[in-house]
């Protein structure tokens, strides 16, 4: 479930947060289904990004980067499930 958005223009990426599970992610592009609050959905394309980080990583975690949609495309509460 999305809680908060960040819109990376320059990559036109949007991040949504919470992280998740980097092992469970494919390492390259894939395809996601947005399920909206008010019951409408959407397939766009993701991509995992697994941030640095100064010291041990007890797991990997990892942002979700949604590409071709803006903050409102993406609104809290949406859910986002891999297409297979």
């Amino acid at each position: 479930m999305v809680e908060e958005t960040l819109l990376l223009a320059a990559r036109k990426r949007l991040m949504v947060a919470p992280f998740l599970d980097a092992s469970t992610l494919p390492t390259t592009e894939f395809a996601v289904e947005l399920l909206k609050p008010d019951g409408s959905t959407a397939e766009v394309k993701a991509v995992a990004i697994v941030p640095f980080s100064a010291g041990p990583i007890r797991e990997a975690r990892a942002h979700l980067a949604l590409m071709g949609v803006v903050k409102e495309d993406v609104p809290i509460g949406t859910a986002i499930w891999t297409v297979d």
